[in-house]
């Protein structure tokens, strides 16, 4: 009875089960790892044009010339009200997201992408490190002004001497278009420093 019982179970576990859904509760057909569906994708995209129409409506873009701090300060803290109405549920666009679509909708076509971190985030093991990437590559990728030895221990130690608690540890000039964030995370894999957070 067991020997039965069991059989019947492994066919039950081979059993295929199809879910018909519409186009739009589905995924995007070129990202079908995707959970979100195309439906909610279109929402989130009227959700972030919304906020972004009003956050810039109350703090305008300075200029491509003009300091940028306090403009981006304005829009977290205008992120940070609707957290606090919201009791923390807001959905809506972070206030990262809202300056950089608005930086690169006014940035020239080719920009400079510096890479900064936190003097305390740069990696202490040198085994965290790619230093034959890095040998070859800090010239290209690395700060501009270092030009000491190639090598992890001597372009940490310069950075470590820089007064500032950010420091600037990649950099490269590309195309404003694409996505950023896979081009840093390029810059930092081509240097060697996958594993560094930027700040």
């Amino acid at each position: 009875a067991e020997r039965v019982r069991r059989k019947k179970y492994e066919s039950r576990k081979r059993t295929n089960t199809m879910i018909f859904v519409s186009a739009e509760n589905a995924p995007p057909a070129d990202k079908p790892y995707l959970i979100s569906s195309l439906m909610e994708l279109a929402d989130d995209a009227l959700a972030v044009e919304k906020y972004k129409g009003q956050w810039l409506s109350k703090h305008p873009f300075p200029s491509v010339a003009a300091p940028k701090i306090d403009w981006i300060k304005a829009l977290v803290r205008l992120h940070d009200e609707l957290q606090e109405e919201h009791f923390y549920m807001f959905s809506g666009p972070s206030a990262e997201q809202v300056a950089s679509e608005t930086l690169l909708e006014n940035s020239p076509y080719r920009i400079r992408l510096e890479l900064y971190c936190a003097k305390s985030d740069l990696p202490n093991d040198a085994a965290d490190v790619d230093q034959e990437l890095l040998a070859g590559q800090v010239a290209i990728y690395g700060n501009q002004t270092y030009v000491g030895a190639k090598s992890w221990d001597a372009y940490r130690t310069w950075l470590q001497t820089n007064k500032n608690e950010k420091v600037l540890f990649a950099q490269v000039d590309c195309v404003s278009t694409g996505e950023l964030s896979r081009k840093v995370k390029e810059i930092k894999r081509s240097l060697g420093l996958s594993l560094v957070l930027c700040a």
